[in-house]
């Protein structure tokens, strides 16, 4: 009755494993097929406990003949192997799992950050801007005083806030943080043009340039009083004589300014 008892109760302790390890997918199958393939497991893990059966009661058999303290060693190791056998693919299992997890989510995270960048690529606000700026010239050209009218100003702010930062590749590795190469070019072609200072100065005051890239930049002399500029990119930049009275340049990288 013991026997039968103990049977049992590995027969109920071989499908659980079969079954975790078809949970676990383990091996790696789609979700639909997992519940036949922890069927399988079970009946694997049925197959290989009848087999260390059989191998304890040849043991017993040999100790039967022989010394009974030696038999008995045998099946204690024989046991001790088989405990440590399961253990150690449970183990496994649940390690191989986890980093196929973690493998997953890199992948899906690298997906995500090609989809942005070619988003952003594609954008409309790029298009707009080159509009924009030929607007923008056609204005200057026609306005003696170099004035914008409170349209374009609207129209470039607006633009400046519809730009969205982005990681992006810089050799073969991806930026630490994410900037805004779109909102760099708006900027520097802004100061580039002739534009009258109070024109330009209410663009600044309104505008979002955060996360800017403006690496090896030339703002040399500019006067960038209130832009709203944290986080920009100005390594290396050249910002020699630049104004920068009640700006905000919270959480910039300065490194290597001239």
């Amino acid at each position: 009755m013991k026997r039968k008892a103990f049977l049992f109760l590995a027969f109920l302790l071989c499908v659980s494993i079969g079954w975790t390890l078809g949970f676990l997918r383990l091996p790696i199958v789609d979700v639909q097929h997992s519940f036949w393939v922890g069927g399988l497991a079970g009946a694997a893990a049925i197959l290989l406990l009848v087999v260390l059966v059989q191998l304890i009661r040849a043991s017993q058999k040999l100790s039967r003949s022989r010394r009974p303290q030696e038999g008995k060693a045998r099946r204690i190791l024989v046991l001790g192997l088989s405990v440590l056998l399961i253990a150690a693919i449970t183990l496994g299992g649940f390690g191989f799992q986890w980093s196929q997890k973690t493998l997953r989510e890199q992948r899906h995270q690298l997906e995500q950050q090609a989809q942005i960048i070619e988003s952003i690529k594609t954008s409309n606000p790029s298009q707009i801007m080159e509009q924009v700026l030929q607007e923008m010239v056609a204005q200057l050209k026609s306005n003696p005083d170099s004035s914008l009218s409170a349209t374009t100003r609207k129209q470039i702010i607006e633009l400046s806030q519809a730009f969205r930062p982005y990681p992006y590749w810089q050799g073969d590795s991806l930026t630490p943080n994410a900037y805004s190469p779109e909102r760099g070019q708006l900027l520097q072609a802004l100061l580039a043009l002739q534009i009258d200072s109070s024109s330009l100065q209410q663009i600044l005051n309104s505008a979002d340039f955060s996360n800017a890239d403006l690496q090896n930049a030339n703002l040399q002399g500019k006067n960038l009083t209130g832009i709203h500029m944290p986080n920009a990119l100005l390594r290396d930049a050249n910002l020699e004589g630049a104004t920068f009275s009640q700006a905000n340049l919270e959480g910039c990288e300065l490194w290597g300014l001239n």
